[in-house]
């Protein structure tokens, strides 16, 4: 698997200070994607296992709340396994001390129909779904581009829809 990107120090994807992954690779492209550079699989460059424990390192700090995993799309079946991986490493580092989010434009009832998505969607803490639809934009949203998004907070593998406010 491949990534376009990684942000550290990043706070506009999640609740506080995290590392945010993009992985390479979408098949969905969205009119308007904020991220069309991303949508070449082959976009960027490979994740090694050096690179995803640099990436887990950068996490370490106490300040750092958790990690980011947007794309592209990580719940890509070309994507899903090494993006699993990152999660699992993830978990066996830190536990639930630190939260994992993640965006999919694939809706979350499609996606556990799968059982490696399953998986990870399962793991994570918050997942953000569905395509970004730019007629359903709206300003005022939070970790979501388009009204039709869906947050789910995952507690114990069970999923509930959430809604944030604008802080300003």
């Amino acid at each position: 698997m491949n990534y376009k990107s990684i942000k550290y120090f990043c706070t506009a994807n999640g609740k506080g200070v995290r590392t945010a992954l993009f992985v390479s690779g979408c098949r969905l492209h969205c009119e308007g994607c904020f991220n069309k550079e991303s949508w070449n699989f082959k976009a960027g460059k490979e994740l090694t296992e050096d690179k995803i424990n640099e990436i887990l390192n950068s996490i370490e700090p106490e300040y750092i709340q958790g990690l980011s995993i947007l794309g592209g799309e990580p719940l890509d079946d070309n994507n899903v396994e090494g993006v699993l991986h990152v999660i699992e490493m993830f978990r066996e580092r830190f536990g639930n001390k630190k939260d994992i989010w993640m965006w999919s434009g694939y809706y979350v009832e499609d996606s556990m129909k799968h059982p490696l998505k399953e998986k990870a969607i399962k793991m994570c803490d918050y997942v953000v779904d569905g395509p970004y639809e730019q007629d359903k934009w709206n300003i005022n949203l939070v970790y979501k581009g388009s009204s039709n998004q869906n947050i789910y907070h995952i507690v114990n593998g069970e999923l509930e829809k959430v809604e944030f406010e604008k802080v300003i």
